[in-house]
């Protein structure tokens, strides 16, 4: 199966959900839900499942999980295949 990582830079409790851009290497997300319990780690998840077109089991935060700088696994697409999705490439 393919596998790529991504790291991700969130802006959580922002006014929209949405993927911003490149910013030095990593993406920059904003998310509308708050940073607690849980909620911004799971829009993330979320918005990234919809975008990407893969079920939300298929994305792992790895590292980060109470950080704004997450590591992500995200398996069934190569980092070429995600960034194409994600409009970034």
């Amino acid at each position: 199966m393919q596998t790529c990582h991504l790291v991700v830079k969130v802006a959580p409790s922002s006014g929209k959900t949405e993927v911003v851009g490149l910013l030095g290497g990593m993406i920059k997300v904003r998310l509308s839900a708050p940073p607690e319990r849980g909620k911004a780690n799971q829009a993330l998840i979320e918005l990234l499942s919809g975008l990407l077109g893969l079920p939300r089991s298929n994305i792992k935060i790895l590292s980060g999980q109470r950080s704004h700088v997450k590591h992500l696994q995200i398996d069934g697409l190569t980092d070429r295949q995600a960034l194409e999705r994600l409009g970034l490439s």
